[in-house]
């Protein structure tokens, strides 16, 4: 009673926070918490950045470790197959091409048995570039970077390596309702701790033709003229309009989409050069490699170029004022020089205007 009575004799001291407190302290909270989520969400971006970067560098081992025991890249199919224009049907990419030797074993059209045909319940596709017979295989999708492989040089475990939602090719197998993010069967893919696939460019490097030979450094399509790269190899992901599980559109938001593609090719050959293009190896052709740009790479940063689109999932995303004829291009020039399109300094694929990371083998 006596502690009930003091308590009541010194009511100001007894009293809990004043709302004005309680607003302060709030505040505070919240100010704190406005300064410690970017920072987190910077903290999270750097680590994913590091992962994927990782996980480049294993698939470059892989890549390597292949090279040096066949003598050439991997890749079943040529990149003249993959670079035809039917390959923008089958949507077959060079990564995905690139896995059908590092990560499983086909089975080519000749091989074909009973127990490997594909059927809505098993594991087994049928893919290739075209629609000919002797550009299809069979490939268990379970078997994929399967440690009980004979010869596997790349092993992912399934939060790695398996089917990207949305990718442009036939090479998917929906549920009966139709629904594009209920994948039941697909060519698996490399993918990076953002969640899009790691995209490869191949060179190629089969004759007849060699790279100081041909008058382009990037085509379209492969039809009878060779070149290092061609875009159709890739056409899998550049085309698609919901790529991954955040559904980005990569036709229209990446600067090597195909919706960026014009009448004359230029403007996306132009930025797939600039990507793919070795800035230690310039060629100065005059005004016809480029928009204003006298700059032409001579070499390739490597016989296989591997880009992850980063933080914001999109391939070379496109500038925010797309009304600036600047920034729908990826620069080239040489290392210290600046690059210009339309009259104007665009960035370097390097440059911290793009969040993409970029690794090369070879070359």
């Amino acid at each position: 009673m006596s502690s009930i009575q003091t308590c009541e004799g010194r009511r100001a001291d007894c009293a809990g926070f004043t709302l004005v407190e309680l607003l302060v302290v709030i505040s505070i909270i919240a100010i704190l918490l406005g300064l410690l989520f970017p920072a987190l969400g910077i903290a999270r971006r750097a680590a994913r950045s590091t992962s994927s970067q990782a996980m480049m560098r294993d698939v470059t081992t892989a890549i390597e470790s292949f090279r040096v025991q066949e003598n050439r890249t991997p890749g079943y199919f040529s990149q003249k197959k993959l670079g035809a224009m039917e390959n923008q049907t089958s949507g077959l990419t060079t990564m995905e091409n690139a896995l059908l030797e590092l990560a499983v074993e086909p089975v080519p059209f000749s091989e074909w048995e009973a127990d490997n045909n594909p059927a809505d319940d098993n594991t087994w596709l049928e893919i290739g570039p075209s629609m000919e017979m002797e550009d299809r295989v069979r490939v268990d999708t379970a078997a994929f970077g399967s440690p009980e492989r004979s010869v596997a040089y790349l092993q992912l475990d399934a939060k790695r390596l398996f089917p990207v939602i949305g990718q442009e090719t036939t090479h998917e197998v929906l549920s009966l309702a139709g629904d594009p993010t209920s994948l039941t069967k697909g060519v698996p893919d490399v993918v990076d701790a953002f969640g899009q696939p790691i995209m490869m460019w191949s060179r190629d490097l089969g004759g007849p033709g060699r790279i100081d030979e041909v008058q382009d450094f990037c085509r379209f399509e492969y039809e009878n003229t060779v070149a290092p790269f061609y875009w159709t190899a890739n056409s899998g992901y550049l085309m698609s309009e919901n790529l991954g599980d955040q559904q980005i559109n990569q036709a229209k938001e990446s600067l090597l989409g195909f919706e960026v593609f014009d009448e004359s090719e230029t403007r996306l050959l132009t930025n797939l050069m600039g990507v793919t293009g070795s800035p230690a190896y310039p060629e100065d052709r005059g005004s016809g490699a480029g928009p204003d740009d006298p700059w032409y790479p001579s070499r390739p940063r490597g016989d296989v170029v591997l880009i992850s689109a980063g933080a914001d999932r999109v391939y070379f995303k496109k500038g925010s004022n797309s009304g600036d004829p600047a920034s729908l291009y990826v620069g080239y020039a040489p290392a210290g020089q600046t690059a210009i399109a339309e009259s104007r300094a665009v960035p370097q694929a390097n440059d911290s205007s793009f969040d993409d990371l970029i690794q090369s083998s070879g070359g």
